[in-house]
């Protein structure tokens, strides 16, 4: 399946939902496997990206980018910015428009 068709289920947004849950406001979330720290406001509703490593991300990586955007703009988050090598290296643009 490509990643453009892919869609959260439910269990994947409630499972997002609770990790949310967990943090303090503007809290963290680190995501190796995606090589990402989401940084999250609960009150605005906005997280930012960050590299937790300064370098492009591969396939794989992109792939579950791409996914956790899909399932926290189903829980009507919005990205608030990208830092790092992750908006030059990886297109971000084309993540955020397959999201």
């Amino acid at each position: 399946m490509k990643e453009a068709d892919w869609q959260p289920s439910i269990s994947d947004i409630e499972w997002t939902r609770r990790t949310i849950d967990t943090l303090v406001e503007e809290g963290a979330w680190g995501i190796p496997s995606a090589n990402v720290l989401l940084k999250v406001s609960k009150i605005n509703k906005r997280y930012g990206i960050s590299p937790i490593k300064d370098r492009s991300l591969n396939q794989n990586e992109t792939d579950l980018l791409i996914r956790t955007v899909k399932t926290m703009k189903k829980l009507d988050y919005e990205i608030g910015a990208v830092e790092g090598g992750i908006a030059f290296h990886s297109g971000i643009s084309v993540i955020f428009k397959m999201a």
